[in-house]
Order: C-alpha cells, then structure tokens, then sequence
C-alpha cells in the first residue's frame, strides 16, 4: 500500500460512503490492521463504521487445501485435516496427529513479511511528511507511534517462533 491507497483506506473508514472490505482485504496485510485498529475506535468513529471494520477480524479467506498441503511434507503427520479449524489475516490451522499426539499446524498464507514492511514504511514516510506541514496533527494522536505498534505485534504474528515461546510460557505457567 503506497500513500495513496493510504488515503483511500482512510477515506472509506472517515468518508460517508460504505466501506468495501474485499478492497480493504486486496490493500495488503497493513491495510487490513488499520481497519482492524479503527473497528475498536468506538469514540471518534460511528458504530455502523466499527461493526463492518470489526468483519475484517472474521473475513479471512481460507487457502484452498490442495495449495496448502502441497507444501507440506504430509508423510511426517499420522493424519492432517484438509478444513482449517481457524483462519486469521495472515495464517490458518489444521489439525492434524503427530506422532500419536494431536497437534495444531498453523500455515502462514503467503510470504506477507516483505510487502508488509514495504507498505509500512511507504505509509510512516507519509506520515511524516503530513507531520511536518501539520504538527498539530500529532497533539491530537501519534499516527508513528500507532503504525510502530501495528508492525510489532503484525511482526510478532507471522514469526512461528513466537509460538513455541508461548507454548513454553504455557507450559511454565501450568
């Protein structure tokens, strides 16, 4: 997402017109964590607004088994079923029995890592310039700051070891 579709996303979130989230969804991983953001901004946004962005939490498009489990070395699984239990904005989960145990594996749907971190600094870039004309903008909130957060936790998503971490946190924790 470049600078202008940056403006788009947020005219369709600000504008009086519905918001399309199929297009907010073809904007890229980015787009789709700001829309998810602003769906919880029930104090400057109108509910009607934050119902629709709150779909993009459940609008996820499963990837299609035959494309997924080409890539998987299916013979080291006793079995692994082909319908995701769960489908988020980056990833999916199967279930599937590993060594007699039940397991979950969660598949990244497409290498987002590159494109996210393109767009996010296209869109900081941006924001920065916007900043220096308007400082006042950033009395009013941290436009940096929220991109910063949203790429850190996005970051933290895709990273699968983070998911063993909090399974040994888990563990710990029990």
């Amino acid at each position: 997402m470049n600078w202008l579709g940056f403006i788009e996303l947020i005219r369709m979130i600000y504008g009086p017109k519905p918001i399309d989230l199929r297009k907010i969804q073809r904007m890229g991983l980015l787009a789709v964590k700001i829309g998810q953001v602003h769906a919880l901004r029930l104090d400057f946004l109108p509910i009607s607004k934050c119902q629709e962005l709150s779909r993009l939490y459940r609008m996820n498009d499963d990837i299609p088994a035959e494309r997924v489990l080409e890539k998987i070395d299916r013979s080291i699984f006793d079995s692994i079923e082909e319908k995701p239990i769960a489908s988020a904005s980056v990833g999916q989960v199967h279930r599937a029995v590993y060594q007699g145990r039940d397991v979950a594996v969660k598949i990244i749907k497409q290498d987002f890592k590159k494109a996210f971190e393109r767009d996010v600094r296209s869109v900081k870039k941006f924001m920065k310039a916007v900043l220096f004309f308007y400082p006042k903008l950033s009395r009013v909130f941290n436009p940096l700051g929220i991109l910063e957060h949203i790429e850190e936790y996005t970051l933290q998503e895709i990273d699968l070891m983070r998911e063993i971490q909090g399974q040994d946190t888990l563990k710990a924790i029990h």
